[in-house]
């Protein structure tokens, strides 16, 4: 597996999910919205942090990238 171009392309959805939970603030959206932009946030950041422990299982991350 390439952990690193996996881990590049969650970052990268993980930064534009934070950008939508900050536009959804902005304009004052529905409390769900946000909150379920939130959470959609958090789970992607969950898979990044599942990476990360999978890659240092796998290899040690002074390998990594």
């Amino acid at each position: 597996m390439d952990y690193a171009k996996k881990l590049s392309h969650l970052e990268g959805k993980h930064k534009r999910q934070h950008e939508v939970v900050e536009v959804l603030i902005a304009e004052k959206a529905p409390e769900m919205a946000i909150l379920s932009a939130k959470q959609e946030k958090l789970r992607i950041k969950d898979q990044i942090h599942h990476l990360y422990a999978l890659y240092e299982s796998d290899s040690g991350l002074e390998n990594f990238g």
